[in-house]
């Protein structure tokens, strides 16, 4: 059985992810910075399928000692992660002159340093057992300029080039 840590595990695309891993057999470590929603969302996708291939790990993934401990609760519950799905995205709207330094570096930090991260610690495990894969989320306003969108475009347009330079 093989083991899918996903980022913004908790709702959205990153609890579909979730669902369409744990319905496939693989083994889920579910992260997310919202303790409630995910600690309940793991705990009734246990009783669904088993406490053995299903947890949650409160994680902030733009913090560096967060992620480490993330790595280290899924080598500890499951075992080397064979696949990471980096999910955990953030958005705020407004002109590029009206976002806040905070909201930017924040947008930043979640979208794509996350992604660094997770890549950072999770990698060398899978380089030793010579497989493994990262799907990185980004969005077609990666791609191209949406209105009232500065900050969420400029995170995705690197999480998008950040792929390419990984690949």
């Amino acid at each position: 059985m093989k083991t899918v840590v996903i980022t913004g595990a908790a709702s959205g695309m990153g609890l579909s992810a979730t669902k369409l891993f744990l319905a496939k057999g693989w083994k889920v470590m579910m992260a997310d910075f919202n303790q409630e929603a995910g600690k309940k969302t793991a705990d009734e996708l246990a009783t669904r399928y088993s406490k053995k291939q299903v947890a949650f790990h409160k994680t902030n993934v733009a913090d560096s000692s967060s992620v480490k401990e993330l790595k280290n609760a899924t080598a500890k519950f499951f075992g080397v992660a064979d696949s990471i799905i980096n999910n955990a995205g953030i958005f705020t709207k407004g002109a590029l002159h009206e976002v806040s330094e905070e909201n930017w570096d924040r947008i930043m930090a979640v979208d794509v340093k996350s992604i660094y991260l997770m890549t950072k610690y999770f990698v060398p495990d899978m380089i030793k057992q010579k497989a493994g894969t990262i799907v990185n989320t980004a969005s077609i306003s990666g791609l191209t300029g949406d209105y009232n969108m500065a900050a969420y475009n400029a995170a995705k347009g690197a999480v998008v080039n950040l792929v390419r330079a990984m690949a």
